[in-house]
Formats: C-alpha cells, structure tokens, sequence
C-alpha cells in the first residue's frame, strides 16, 4: 500500500437492486472524487447507499431504496480503516428491512454482524466519537443548501452539532474522568487513616497478651507440683492383690457348689441303676417261661407270610376271570348291534342311488340363485357408482367453466398492465424528484427566516444589502412551491396508477394460480366418464342376468331338501367299512376271551382252601400274642443287662474322685481367708478412686491452662 493509499477510506461501492442501478459497480481513486451525471442519473443513490451502509443513515423508507419491481437489494462497500487493511462492509435488503448487514475481513472472514455490532466497528476503526448518522449528516452527506445553513442556528444548537465533530466532546470526558479520580483519592486517604487507628489500638492489646500468658505459665507449674505429690501405683498394687485374692476365693466356692452337686446326682443315679438292676433279673427268669408260645406264635407269622402272596395271585386271578365274563358277554352285545347297524346302512345304500340326481339339481340351482343374488347386490353398488359419478363429472365441468372464465379475464388484466408500465416507471424518478424539492424547499425558507429581520447570519449585525437577498429568495420560494405543487399533483395520478398497477399484479398472481389446476382437470373430467361408461356396460350385462332369478327360485322349490338328505345318507353310509372293521375285531377278541376262560377254570377252588389254611394260623398267632409282645418286651429289658452293671461301676468310682476333689478345695479355701480382709479391700478401693478423681481433676486444669495459652498465643 502506498502513501496515497493510506489515507483513502472508500475504495469500491457495488448497488444490485438499488434504485436505479439493477448491477453497478463504482470504483474511488486516492485523492478527490466527483460524481457528475444529469438529473436522475443516480448521484444521490451513491452517496445515500454510503450513508446506508457506512453510517446507518437513510433519510426515507427501506422500500423505497429498492429498483422497481424487485423484492430484494445489495450494497458492498470496500474501504481502508484505520489499520490501512481492506474490509468489505455488505447491506442486504428486502421491502421489509434489512435481511443482512456485515463487515468481513478477507483474510479472517466476518469480524462483525447486525447492526449494533458493525456501527460499533466503524465508531472504533474510523475513530468517530460522534453518533454516525448524526457524522454522516452534518458532515460528509450534507445536502444540497443545507452546509451554510448549520452556521445560521444558534449558538446551543451549534455547540451541540460542532462539539463532536471537533473532538471538543474528548475534553469535556477528560475533565469529568479527572474528577473521578480526585475523589478516588480522597477516599483512599479516608481508608489509610481508618486503619492506622486499627493498627494502633492492635499494638496496645498485644502488650495485655503477653502479661496474660505470663500469669498462665505460673498458674501451670503450681498446679503440676501438687500432681507430683499424688502417688496411685502404690495403692493400685495393693488393691489388685486383694482382686486376685478375692477372685480365686470366689472361683474355689464356684467349684465346690458345683462338686456338691456333682456328688449329690451321682448318688442319686446309683441308687436308680441298683434298682433298674434288680428288675432286669426278674426278668431273665420270666424269659425262659415264655419262650414255648413266642415260637408258636413266630411259626404261625412265616407260614401267613408265605401264603398272604399265593391268596393275592390267586384273589388277582379270580378276579380276572370275573371280568373275562362281563367282557364276554359284552362283545356278544357290540356283536348284535354292529350287524343291525350293517343291516340299516345296506337299506340307505338304495335310498341314495334313488335321490341322487334330485340332489344334483338342487344344489346346481342354489349355485345358480347365489351368482344371481350377487349380481343384484354388484348391480347396485354400480348404479350407486353410475350416480355419484355423473354428479363429480358436473361438478367438475362447472370449475372447468370457472377457469376459461378467469383466463379470458386474466388477458384482459394483462393488457392493462402493459398499457400502465410506461406511466409507474416515472415514478421512482418523481419520488427521488419530490424528495429533493422537499429537502430544497425545507432549506431556502430556513435560510429565509434567518434573512427577514435584515441581520447578517454570520456578524449578526443589520445589512442593507441583506434586504435584496431575502425578496430573491422570496420569488425563488414561491418558484420551488409551484413547480412542488405540480409536481405532488403528477405524483398523485402516477401513486394512483401505481397502485392500480399493484392491485392488477396481485390479482393476476391469484388467477394464474386459480387456472393453474385446468389441464388435470380436462383429463380428470375424461377419465370419469371413462369410467362412466364401463359401469353402464357392466350394468347393462348385469340386468339380463337378474331376469332369470323368478324361474331358477320355481325350479328350486320342486327340489328342496333332497341335497340336505343325500348329504346326511351319504356321511351315514360312510361309516359301512368302520363297522365291519369294528364287527371283525369283536369277534376275534371274542374267540381269544373265550380260551383264556377255559384255562382259568378250578382257580376259586384253591382259593377257598389257601383262605381257610390263613385263617387257622391267624387263630394261633392271636392266642399267643399277648405272650409274644411280654417276651418281646422282657427280651429288650434284659439286653441291657451288662451296660447297667458297667454303668454301676463307673458312678462308684467316680463318687470316690469327688469326695477327694472337696476336701482339696476346702483346704485351700482356708488358706486364702487368713490372709484376706474383705473391709480393708473395700478402703483400699475407696482411696484409690479418690486419688485418680483427684489426679484428673488437676491435669484437666493444667490441659485447659495449655488450651488458654495456646489461645492467646495465636492471638498474639
């Protein structure tokens, strides 16, 4: 970048869609740049899209700015900052607002967006402390006979519209941070003193410290002194040897309470083995006594045993015979019945052959009546079908009419849009026109108040020479003001045609989307009555066909119920192989039972005898069962005959070893007891928790002594 460069601040503007310009690119060289062109050219719009989209400043609505008949407009501004690097600021819009707005870097893409974000960006990178529409206003954008006119104004609002221009507004903001600060000072001098008196007030408190720890330190070591003098371990000793004395007393006196007991059970069992001993004797001679009927009676038990098993296979065989019997006689019953039922299906076998044919056409014609009753209910659906048809194809022909209505009227609207074009191109240019006759008007009678009174605007003093300016610049006033009320009367019949124009446009719009549906329409409409008529083919086959149902429904009734009886027979006569499958096996189970019967003959007979054997030794065993259960009895009492006597033996020797064991423990129960005092045991205790309380109060007062210092000395 070279020494020119560094100062240029606009290096290219592009317009798309803005006013005048469809697609424009300008380019600004270093040094002055002039726009020169005629009226209507599009001067204005280049400085208005700078102010737009540099400053945020457009003096009338977003909608306006936009070329004729577009919906949506760019504007991108390449400039140099302040860091002599190029950005590229872009302002899209739409007729509702700006859809849009950016500075991008082309190194590190979008550095700011939105407006808030890139009106601070320009603020900080062109160094304005000035609002900038106001900037742009008052300084670069100034209109046409508006730059003499801020000299005019008083001197408050002057000093309102300079001030920041100049920079005067920095040293107002310096002023008033310098106060900021003195104050700041001041309080900080505030503070300083405040905490010297702290300081001061802290010194004095620490002397007071130290004396307090003095006195706790000599407080301490009396108190330990008098804890030297203390002595528990003598007194201790002393106690626990009367503990262990006292302890084993005890413990002998446990012991000899439970041999005494002990002893007392052994005694009392010896005396019940001698008895047990002397019935298990008696018993032993009762034994030999009985020993004739147990062996009856034990004889009597394993001959039972044997037969009880022959009886049961017997009992078994006997009653398979009695069942052989029923079975028998069973089968010869199944047998007569399966021959009655061959006998009566031999007779429907005939009955079939007869009816058969009649059933045939029975059910030929219920076939026949069903496809007809089908027909009928299909041949409805379709006239309904038929109906509902005709009526969608009117209906449909009716929109068709509605739509070559709204072409015709489409053309017409067309033909008039065309005929209003040339008049509502002129009007963006009577806009920009009317604007800046407004602008012009609003300046020169500004500039005419000023002159009235004859006073030089800028010495403020009368001038004679004042009074032939003001009645020129009355006639150029009453000049503007007729050529702006022929101007504001062009615009009203051109807004008028521009809004017909609108209202033409949006209702073309809505047309051409109402007779957008017309082709799938023409073809809906004759794909229905397509449709149409094959139904109507269909209906017309149908109808023959429904005309025969009153001579089928004729036939049928001279028939009915001939189907239902050949059916029935048939699933009858069905059952013929089943029976004689059934009738060939009873006969053979028959034959096969009728053998089993002959060799079962003579098994009651040896029944009858096996019973009577069983109940001659049931008879024995019950006389001797009363002498079997005593022997059993006896036999177990006496087994315990050498245990009882071993058990004798041991308790006696064991009485001995007690007796021996008391007389030890009674001897050493005396020894103990002359060398103990239970009173002399319980002082000693006395004393000794009198020492320890002692002890512990005086060294919970030398911990808390260390915690208070301790205190005081973190204090300190």
């Amino acid at each position: 970048m070279g020494l020119e460069e560094s100062y240029q601040m606009l290096i290219e503007i592009r317009l798309v869609n803005i006013k005048s310009y469809s697609d424009q690119k300008i380019r600004f060289f270093p040094g002055l740049n002039a726009i020169i062109g005629e009226n209507g050219a599009g001067k204005t719009t280049v400085i208005e899209a700078i102010g737009f989209t540099l400053f945020n400043n457009l003096p009338y609505k977003i909608v306006d700015f936009l070329r004729r008949g577009e919906k949506r407009g760019e504007i991108h501004l390449k400039v140099v900052a302040n860091d002599e690097r190029t950005y590229e600021i872009v302002r899209k819009i739409s007729s509702t607002g700006t859809v849009e707005y950016s500075v991008n870097d082309p190194e590190f893409g979008r550095v700011a967006e939105g407006t808030t974000e890139v009106m601070e960006w320009v603020e900080e990178n062109f160094n304005l402390e000035i609002d900038t529409a106001t900037f742009f206003e008052n300084v670069i954008g100034v209109p046409q006979g508006k730059i003499t006119s801020h000299f005019l104004e008083p001197p408050g609002i002057r000093d309102r519209i300079f001030s920041p221009i100049l920079g005067v507004e920095g040293y107002k903001k310096a002023f008033e941070r310098s106060r900021e600060y003195e104050n700041f000072l001041s309080n900080k001098i505030f503070e300083l003193d405040k905490k010297i008196a702290v300081l001061i007030k802290d010194v004095e408190y620490k002397k007071t410290l130290e004396e307090k720890i003095k006195e706790l330190k000599k407080e301490e070591g009396e108190i330990e002194e008098k804890l030297a003098d203390i002595k528990v371990e003598k007194v201790a000793e002393e106690v626990e040897k009367f503990d262990e004395i006292a302890s084993s007393i005890k413990s002998l006196e446990i012991e000899r309470r439970q041999k005494n007991e002990e002893y007392e059970k052994t005694e009392k069992e010896i005396r019940g083995i001698e008895e047990e001993l002397g019935d298990i004797r008696d018993a032993g001679s009762e034994l030999n006594r009985l020993e004739s009927a147990y062996s009856d009676y034990i004889n009597a038990e394993k001959e039972i045993s044997k037969l009880e098993p022959v009886k049961s296979e017997l009992e078994k065989k006997s009653a398979e015979l009695t069942e052989l019997s029923i079975k028998y006689e069973k089968i010869n019953l199944e047998i007569n019945i399966r021959r009655k039922e061959l006998n009566e299906i031999e007779k429907k076998e005939k009955e079939i052959e007869e009816i058969e044919p009649l059933a045939e056409k029975e059910k030929r014609l219920v076939e026949e009546l069903n496809r007809i009753l089908s027909y009928e209910e299909t041949l409805e659906n379709l006239e309904e079908q038929s109906k509902a048809l005709r009526e969608e194809i009117e209906i449909k022909k009716e929109d068709l009419k509605r739509i070559e209505e709204n072409e015709s009227k489409l053309d017409r609207l067309r033909e008039r849009l065309e005929k209003l074009k040339p008049a509502v191109e002129k009007r963006d240019k009577i806009v920009s026109y009317r604007a800046g006759m407004k602008a012009k008007l609003s300046i020169e009678r500004k500039q005419y108040e000023k002159l009235k009174n004859n006073i030089c605007p800028l010495l403020k003093e009368e001038c004679d020479k004042i009074e032939g300016m003001r009645d020129s610049k009355k006639e150029e006033l009453a000049i503007i003001e007729s050529k702006l009320k022929e101007l504001e009367e062009k615009y009203r019949k051109i807004e008028k045609l521009f809004e017909e124009s609108k209202e033409i446009e949006a209702e073309i719009n809505k047309l051409e989307g109402e007779i957008k549906p017309k082709n799938a329409l023409v073809k809906e409409i004759n794909e229905k009555e397509k449709n149409l008529d094959g139904i109507n083919r269909k209906i017309s086959e149908l109808n023959g066909a429904v005309k025969q149902k009153k001579m089928v429904e004729n036939e049928l009734d001279s028939v009915k119920g001939y189907f239902d009886r050949f059916t029935g027979l048939k699933a009858e006569v069905s059952q013929k192989n089943t029976v004689e499958e059934s009738l060939k096996k009873l006969e053979s189970e028959k034959e096969k039972i009728s053998g089993e019967l002959t060799k079962l003959e003579g098994i009651n007979k040896k029944l009858i005898e096996t019973k009577n054997r069983i109940e001659k030794l049931v008879k024995i065993r019950e006389e001797n069962s009363e002498s079997f259960r005593r022997y059993i009895q006896l036999k177990e009492k006496f087994s315990r005959l050498e245990y009882v006597e071993n058990r004798l033996n041991e308790l006696k020797n064991r009485k001995k070893e007690l007796e021996k064991d008391l007389n030890e423990i009674e001897s050493r129960i005396e020894g103990l007891n002359a060398v103990y005092s239970h009173e002399k045991h319980i002082k000693l205790k006395e004393k000794l928790k009198e020492l320890i309380m002692r002890k512990g109060e005086l060294e919970g007062k030398i911990q808390k002594i260390k915690d208070s210092t301790t205190e005081v000395e973190k204090e300190l």
